[in-house]
């Protein structure tokens, strides 16, 4: 082994070995005695020989040396001399490792965790985990050195536990404890919308079977109602309601100052009227019209009763004139229902002549809402058979409105205007 710093030279009267050049004597120093040996063999008075470490290689002859006062069996130490200029501490085998203070009863890690956990406190919260762990590792280092002794350590930190109580009140701890917050709503929300898309399913699934069912039912009515067609007669079409007795009209009758004496107004609402002589002109028969206005958009519906005709003169003529039986008219007759517009010819009935006689009901339908065409349409009907439509041209664009009329000319020719309500 190499001479250290303290190392001192044999005594001259030594002989040395032959060595590979001359090294020059030194004078031998006695040391007092150290706990620390530097040999394991017995400490006697026998000569040693040892071979230096050194540069140069040489053998040195180590002499006895006298032991210590009051140490039985201790002697002197005798360190060789040494031919090189440059010296090394020689390590004590006990200084690569703590030692417990004897008495006190702790260890270096108790003596050190308060200081550790004091330093990570004054940290700033990201390096708690670093703090922590340092703390951690050199603990272990402590109690590593402590069990090569054979003394058992104490607890230590807990990591987890200090890097709870340092990640308290952080801006990391703020953000994981928002981040697990987050996820465990949006894990509800994507629960919620799991449980809401399965409703809607199982709804979709009962209404795809309700709809086949409607399905099915409504063939099987197709399928009945084309059964009963071939073996029942055809149905007749509903006509229109019979007027009821009683109740309000829907207008009056109302003359006008020209023919005023030509009629007679009677009954409640003033729904009847009645021709009180023959018009002078044979053939002819006048106006009497209705206090109704017709306007445009407009659906319109009356029901007429022919209580008597004049057995001499029994023309009658229902239908429509402008205000004060200006154009446009449009009339039917009670003879063979033949048709005439304003100042043109009469038409014959499409369906052949049909005669409208005592105690018919006749049944008028005024449309001038415009849905189906650009004009209005003016349609009849007797007792319960069904609307037939007689015009189809009546103006839309009339600046004035339309009214109801009934044209007769012989003596005691009577209509009753019937309530519908």
């Amino acid at each position: 082994m190499a001479p250290g710093p303290d190392t001192m030279a044999s005594p001259p009267h030594l002989a040395q070995t032959s060595m590979m050049r001359t090294v020059q004597p030194m004078s031998a120093m006695t040391l007092p005695h150290h706990r620390s040996t530097l040999t394991s063999g017995p400490k006697d008075s026998s000569t040693t020989t040892l071979t230096a470490a050194g540069t140069d290689g040489g053998m040195v002859t180590v002499s006895s040396v006298p032991a210590t006062p009051r140490r039985t069996g201790s002697g002197m130490l005798t360190y060789p001399t040494t031919p090189s200029a440059r010296r090394e501490r020689m390590p004590s085998p006990e200084t690569g490792y703590l030692r417990a203070r004897p008495g006190t009863g702790q260890s270096s890690a108790a003596l050190l965790a308060p200081a550790a956990v004091a330093i990570a406190a004054s940290s700033p919260a990201l390096n708690g985990h670093r703090a922590a762990s340092d703390t951690g590792s050199n603990s272990a280092r402590v109690d590593s050195t402590l069990s090569h002794k054979g003394s058992r350590p104490p607890s230590l930190i807990n990591s987890s536990a200090s890097s709870t109580a340092l990640l308290a009140g952080s801006s990391l701890g703020a953000l994981i404890s928002k981040v697990a917050t987050t996820m465990a709503e949006r894990e509800q929300e994507i629960r919620k919308h799991q449980s809401e898309q399965r409703e809607v399913e199982d709804l979709l699934a009962k209404s795809k079977n309700e709809l086949q069912q409607l399905i099915s039912v409504v063939s099987q009515l197709h399928e009945l109602q084309q059964s009963a067609s071939e073996v029942l007669p055809d149905v007749v079409a509903v006509g229109p309601e019979r007027p009821r007795a009683g109740g309000q009209p829907p207008f009056f009758w109302q003359p006008s100052a020209e023919y005023a004496e030509e009629f007679d107004v009677s009954g409640e609402w003033g729904e009847i009227v009645t021709k009180t002589k023959d018009f002078e002109d044979q053939g002819w028969v006048i106006p009497v019209g209705g206090s109704w206005r017709l306007t445009r958009g407009g659906l319109y519906r009356w029901s007429l009763k022919i209580e008597r005709k004049c057995p001499s003169r029994p023309q009658l003529q229902l239908g429509i004139h402008g205000q004060n039986h200006t154009q446009p008219w449009r009339l039917v007759t009670t003879s063979r229902c033949s048709w005439s517009r304003d100042d043109e010819p009469w038409q014959d009935r499409p369906g052949g002549d049909r005669l409208i006689d005592e105690g018919d009901y006749v049944h008028i339908e005024v449309d001038l809402r415009g849905i189906n065409a650009k004009q209005g349409t003016f349609s009849l009907a007797i007792n319960d058979e069904q609307y037939e439509q007689f015009f189809d041209d009546i103006p839309l664009n009339a600046s004035y409105p339309l009214m109801p009329v009934v044209s007769m000319g012989g003596d005691q020719s009577r209509v009753r205007l019937c309530s519908t309500n």
